[in-house]
């Protein structure tokens, strides 16, 4: 097995795939290698912003299939996918990406620790909130959330909520 961070690409310098540690055959590693280039020529899409999520040879098609998913500053963007889907020569035989423009990423772009720096305690609870909101029987939806009167108890690091549905 190689492991595809450590294959070159097309401009010669070394890859930046972030392939959450994902170690494939050769013949894979090259498609998936051939996938990241397509992106990058065809639709413009550095590599270093590219995360291989999935990457499969159906062994009744020898059709390659590699999934994608954006990232910028370390964070992951939401809906930016792309998937590449490569012959048993490995030439492209369907793609299609839904990848933010590089540019309006990086224009006021926060960091992660930028990010949580600026999240007040109330917009945590509501994140937790709406994460629990499947587990339980009460209707809460995200115009609830938002209404949600979140204020520290007195005295104490505890909040008080009001505003939840009563079932």
């Amino acid at each position: 097995p190689v492991d595809v961070a450590s294959l070159q690409l097309a401009s010669g310098a070394a890859s930046q795939l972030d392939t959450g540690g994902a170690v494939w055959s050769v013949d894979l590693a090259d498609k998936v290698q051939l996938a990241v280039r397509y992106l990058e020529g065809v639709h413009k899409i550095p590599a270093a912003s590219i995360r291989i999520t999935d990457a499969y040879t159906d062994s009744s098609t020898r059709v390659t299939h590699v999934y994608t998913q954006q990232v910028a500053s370390g964070l992951v963007v939401a809906n930016g996918l792309a998937n590449v889907n490569l012959d048993a020569s490995g030439r492209v035989i369907s793609s299609s990406q839904s990848f933010a423009p590089t540019d309006q990423l990086t224009a006021g772009a926060l960091d992660q620790a930028q990010a949580v720096a600026r999240a007040t305690p109330a917009d945590s609870l509501r994140v937790a909130l709406g994460r629990l909101a499947p587990t339980v029987p009460a209707s809460i939806d995200r115009q609830t959330l938002a209404g949600l009167d979140i204020r520290p108890s007195a005295g104490t690091a505890a909040y008080t909520v009001s505003g939840l549905p009563a079932d």
